[in-house]
């Protein structure tokens, strides 16, 4: 890095390479005169020697994060096609997936939304799935009394 000056020499903040961000300049001359220096450094070189914009590196999911992204997906899918008992089933299975994670608030709110749409479309089964998983998720939080209410709707 051509530039030696400092905040303190200066009086004002040095400005960092735009795509690099690892070299810092008091100036656009001292920029200018370390350019060809830099250029051979800089990550966001390309090798025709250009200064372009690096893409950002995409992050990579776990596996439980996938799991979550599908459901989630599935129901926005189902709740564009107006499949209802589909949407509820995707809900439910976030619902689980959340409880494998100990996220036992987020469990009950999409156990919540299952148990609105199996109401809603007369699905007594996905009804019982949903009063029963609510139960569970409820114990988790360590509301027992809740739970059982849950528990009993089930049976």
């Amino acid at each position: 890095m051509w530039c030696k000056c400092s905040k303190a020499s200066t009086g004002k903040r040095l400005k960092s390479c735009g795509l690099c961000r690892a070299a810092y300049y008091c100036s656009l001359e001292h920029q200018e005169l370390d350019w060809e220096t830099h250029t051979l450094t800089c990550t966001g070189v390309s090798a025709s020697g250009k200064h372009t914009r690096m893409p950002k590196p995409k992050q990579q999911l776990n596996p439980s994060q996938e799991l979550l992204q599908r459901h989630l997906v599935e129901a926005m899918r189902c709740g564009k096609a107006g499949d209802r008992r589909g949407e509820g089933a995707a809900y439910c299975e976030l619902g689980l997936a959340y409880a494998r994670l100990s996220q036992f608030t987020r469990a009950v709110e999409y156990h919540e939304k299952h148990l609105a749409i199996a109401l809603e479309v007369g699905d007594r089964a996905g009804e019982g799935a949903a009063y029963g998983n609510l139960g569970n998720a409820y114990d988790g939080l360590g509301q027992f009394t809740r739970a059982v209410e849950y528990f009993e709707k089930c049976l």
